[in-house]
């Protein structure tokens, strides 16, 4: 259903630019569709966080112009308030994903360019400006996309040639990425509209200091070979190149007790090994289910020539994960028996190291409640004036 947006706004955009190119039959069959597609989109509401298809409102938009109907763009503009005061207050939930960020971007630009509304589409523009200077933050001047992230598929995250590689080429002037049979419309959809960056993103993209420090808030077992189902809170320790990995998933339903059969190690049709996390979903799924609840601890090691995998996924399997509730507070730690945890919220021998920030980086700070000021123009993007 994401193509809801994906097809509408290439749809309504070639209906509003290229009427005298387009056959009658042609025509009367969009203006019969643009009705379902609606349909469609509202038959699709999601929760916000799940921001790529939340911004079905870039369909919405478009097809508040060609229905000629005010409360459709309306409803676009509540959609899009009720994600802004979210993400303020949360932080991005799809944060720098090779793969959504630019179906995240194409949403807005699709709205930007079809309202008709100056302060809606000053708005949009803002927050394009941001996410634009997140997403130069991490990339490489090739335009691979790294860094931390949120859920990608395998091919963009690690070949960087996807949606995010397309994006920066055409937005930020990276190296086109190779166009094969893995490309599709939504390729093509990033060159619909104009938006240009902010300067200060398609320098930062291509020219990186030598260092720069971002923040952002956004398996011991005995293995041979075979599919593995791991219980709730096993490890996973692995040797990749001159690294030590280990990763230790806890998975929770919603009264806070393990979940099982929900994590499996397997090797993938590439013969990578894949630890597979299932939150909701699959064959066996109720309609009285919800999605789990996943904390996950990561470790990473550069061994010296004394330290074994065997000594690291030892210690590895020691960590022990714990979630609380209270109400709608939700804490976590890590608790290791040679002393050591990590806790949310923090703690005063354990601080927080960018204190009640949801971002830093060297040209931006984002604290709750700011990016409402931004997006509304009540404060300056600091990167951009």
């Amino acid at each position: 259903m994401e193509t809801n947006t994906a097809l509408c706004a290439g749809l309504v955009y070639a209906y509003l630019n290229f009427p005298d190119k387009l056959q009658d039959d042609t025509k009367a069959a969009l203006e019969r569709a643009f009705p379902e597609i609606l349909k469609g989109i509202r038959g699709h509401k999601v929760r916000w966080q799940y921001t790529n298809i939340f911004f079905n409102l870039g369909g919405l938009v478009s097809l508040s112009r060609v229905l000629d109907d005010p409360s459709v763009h309306a409803e676009a503009v509540a959609d899009f308030d009720m994600w802004l005061a979210g993400t303020a207050a949360d932080g991005f939930h799809e944060f720098n994903s090779p793969t959504y960020t630019p179906v995240t971007l194409f949403g807005i630009e699709a709205a930007w360019a079809h309202t008709q509304d100056g302060t809606f589409r000053a708005r949009l523009q803002r927050i394009m400006d941001v996410i634009t200077y997140q997403m130069a933050l991490n990339i490489s001047s090739n335009g691979f996309l790294g860094g931390g992230a949120a859920r990608a598929y395998q091919r963009d995250a690690l070949h960087g040639t996807g949606g995010a590689a397309l994006y920066a080429h055409i937005k930020f002037g990276a190296p086109c990425p190779p166009i094969d049979e893995g490309a599709s419309i939504t390729y093509a959809n990033q060159t619909l509209f104009d938006y240009v960056p902010p300067e200060a993103a398609r320098h930062l993209a291509l020219e990186k200091p030598e260092y720069t420090e971002i923040h952002d808030r956004g398996v011991s077992v005995d293995w041979g070979g075979g599919d593995v189902r791991l219980i709730s809170g096993q490890s996973v320790a692995i040797s990749y190149g001159d690294l030590h990995l280990g990763v230790v998933p806890m998975l929770l339903d919603r009264a806070g007790g393990p979940a099982r059969g929900n994590a499996l190690l397997a090797y993938g049709e590439d013969g990578e090994l894949r630890l597979q996390l299932r939150l909701y979903g699959g064959p066996d799924l109720r309609p009285e289910d919800h999605p789990l609840d996943a904390l996950l601890f990561v470790e990473v090691g550069v061994p010296d020539a004394t330290d074994t995998l065997a000594a690291f996924a030892d210690h590895l399997a020691g960590w022990r994960l714990s979630q609380r509730t209270d109400g709608e507070a939700v804490s976590f730690s890590a608790a290791h028996p040679d002393g050591a945890s990590i806790a949310y919220p923090f703690t005063e021998a354990d601080p927080d190291p960018i204190g009640d920030a949801l971002h830093v980086s060297p040209g931006l700070t984002l604290r709750p409640g700011d990016l409402v000021k931004l997006v509304n123009g009540e404060a300056p993007l600091p990167f951009s004036e």
